[in-house]
């Protein structure tokens, strides 16, 4: 006989406890998981009553749904989108340090936006952790999305949410994260570039470099060139979206063949788009200092600038090597000893 793989669960309303009565009634959920083990649990205190239940009790229907989130958590062919925002955020976080093995800093992050969610109140003494993801709206995730906004939250914050809904909800057709939109890259000010967020087509929205919000100045020349795509455009609008699909980034292959034909139009080699940052830290590091250098570019640890010191030039080193040992150009006032040949 092939066992269960979907949970059984029941709600009753339960007044006596051992034979005696209770103070206050309490819904008991009584369960069988697919492993074949029978139990029950006391969901809460039991609202009877018409009109909005008091503090720390649960109506019929509160007892129910949170019956239904139990039953989904623990069973191993529940749909998705029937999974508990808790079960569903623990997957989330099993997958991002198991399997993509991302960093302790980044977990942390995202492990404390997770709990700030699952808290968010709803229907009476429930909370998102309870809720089953296919009760979710559009609206609930923008009301997150706006109250970050009016909290002035940096653009780096919003992203990092961005990236814990959207792995917590999926990104299928139907998924209410797709309704929360990412900061993309705008002009920050006179003369500066603000990066805030960066996109790859097989990883999606990731972060900057080093995971940092930056800005970098920006000459007149790409100014100019800047200004045409960001007119009309707001601060969390894309400089660059996808020609048929508004709101969208580019297409990164359909970006690279273009940057390939402005290369063969200047008459260059063929490059990555990659090399160009190289090429700004090997001509860079010739007028700045490294830790400018270092700002600019995004590292985390001024070692990774230093691999463009060598480009660095110097054409007083000799002289002051000179200097420094007292020595001259004259071979009379020199001090230093010439090596006796070998007999």
């Amino acid at each position: 006989m092939q066992a269960h793989k979907h949970a059984q669960v029941s709600v009753a309303l339960s007044a006596t406890y051992k034979g005696k009565p209770r103070s206050t009634p309490v819904w008991v959920m009584r369960y069988r998981l697919p492993s074949g083990k029978d139990s029950k649990e006391v969901l809460g205190l039991a609202w009877t009553k018409k009109g909005r239940p008091a503090h720390g009790c649960l109506t019929e229907g509160d007892a129910l749904l949170k019956a239904q989130a139990f039953a989904a958590e623990h069973s191993t062919d529940t749909p998705d989108a029937r999974r508990s925002f808790r079960a569903a955020l623990d997957a989330f976080v099993r997958y991002c340090t198991q399997e993509k093995g991302l960093r302790g800093s980044t977990m942390h992050e995202y492990k404390k936006i997770g709990e700030r969610l699952a808290a968010r109140p709803w229907r009476g003494e429930l909370t998102w952790a309870d809720r089953l993801l296919d009760t979710f709206t559009d609206d609930d995730l923008l009301a997150v999305r706006q109250e970050l906004a009016k909290a002035k939250r940096s653009a780096d914050t919003v992203n990092h949410y961005r990236r814990v809904v959207r792995g917590i909800f999926g990104t299928h057709r139907s998924s209410p994260a797709l309704a929360w939109a990412w900061m993309g890259q705008k002009v920050e000010s006179e003369g500066k570039l603000r990066f805030e967020d960066g996109f790859t087509t097989s990883g999606g929205h990731a972060g900057n470099k080093g995971r940092r919000v930056r800005s970098v100045p920006m000459t007149a020349n790409v100014r100019s060139v800047l200004a045409p795509f960001c007119e009309g455009k707001t601060g969390s609008m894309l400089v660059f979206e996808h020609d048929a699909k508004p709101g969208e980034p580019i297409c990164g292959t359909s970006l690279y063949r273009r940057f390939l034909s402005a290369a063969e139009r200047a008459d260059l080699p063929r490059l990555r788009l990659h090399d160009l940052r190289h090429t700004f830290g090997t001509q860079a590091i010739r007028a700045f200092k490294i830790h400018e250098v270092q700002r600019m570019m995004g590292h985390r640890h001024i070692t990774t600038t230093e691999r463009y010191l060598h480009y660095a030039p110097d054409p007083d080193a000799a002289a002051k090597l000179t200097a420094l040992w007292g020595g001259t150009d004259s071979d009379e006032e020199t001090n230093v000893v010439p090596l006796r040949r070998a007999a």
